[in-house]
């Protein structure tokens, strides 16, 4: 829908999260709606990912995106969002990378922490540390696209001249979105890293977190009572 002249691009949400039920009937309605999306101009195609998402039922971003890519080729493939800290680096580098190839350059690579206790125990990560976590992958994923390369120790990794063999058709890299949806657990480093620029891409930072909110991440990250920890969502400016 971005019409001569105008910067403004719209595209499609498909959150693709069904009552239980016929399972490849609902998945072919989700594509319907990306022909759909396709046929009158959208610009590009969204979807989300979470993990146990019980009562409901939701096919996977990675192979749902790589399907739409075949089906609508004109359309971006927008990650709404890959939950970072639930991945390994380089499983992620080389998975959006073999994505952008077959959309010949079209990802949008969103990311972001997540909020939900079921997936990071599900995972194995704990929620103390998620900024850490968040940014060492980010930092990762994006010197494994652009580094032949690439040796780094993380707190839940480590690259030992590990490299990604095939490299997005995007360069220096795919756009990189960060959107924090939530955050629980008392990060404030989490909060900040929505503030920050790709200066090799020059990506405004995602949506303003206000300081009060901030400050009271880090009241919460000092200890101040663990009813207030196991639940804190800050609302987005």
């Amino acid at each position: 829908m971005s019409g001569q002249g105008s910067s403004m691009q719209l595209s499609l949400i498909v959150r693709g999260q069904h009552p239980p039920g016929d399972t490849a009937a609902h998945l072919r309605d989700d594509l319907e709606l990306v022909k759909r999306a396709d046929e009158v101009g959208f610009d590009g195609i969204v979807k989300g990912s979470h993990y146990s998402a019980h009562p409901f039922q939701s096919v996977q971003q990675i192979p749902f995106l790589a399907y739409a890519a075949a089906i609508a080729p004109r359309l971006r493939l927008i990650c709404g969002l890959v939950l970072l800290p639930l991945h390994k680096p380089l499983d992620l580098a080389e998975q959006l990378a073999t994505l952008d190839i077959l959309s010949n350059g079209k990802l949008v690579f969103g990311c972001g922490i997540g909020y939900r206790d079921v997936e990071f125990k599900a995972f194995g990560v704990p929620r103390a540390g998620l900024g850490k976590r968040f940014e060492e992958g980010l930092e990762a994923v994006k010197r494994l696209w652009t580094e032949d390369f690439v040796t780094m120790k993380g707190s839940h990794f480590e690259l030992d001249g590990a490299t990604c063999t095939i490299k997005p058709v995007q360069q220096p890299m795919p756009r990189a979105r960060r959107v924090q949806a939530a955050v629980s657990g008392g990060s404030a480093d989490a909060a900040r890293s929505l503030c920050r620029t790709d200066p090799r891409r020059g990506d405004p930072p995602g949506p303003a977190l206000p300081r009060r909110e901030i400050q009271s991440l880090s009241r919460l990250g000092a200890g101040q009572g663990d009813a207030q920890r196991r639940r804190f969502r800050p609302r987005f400016r």
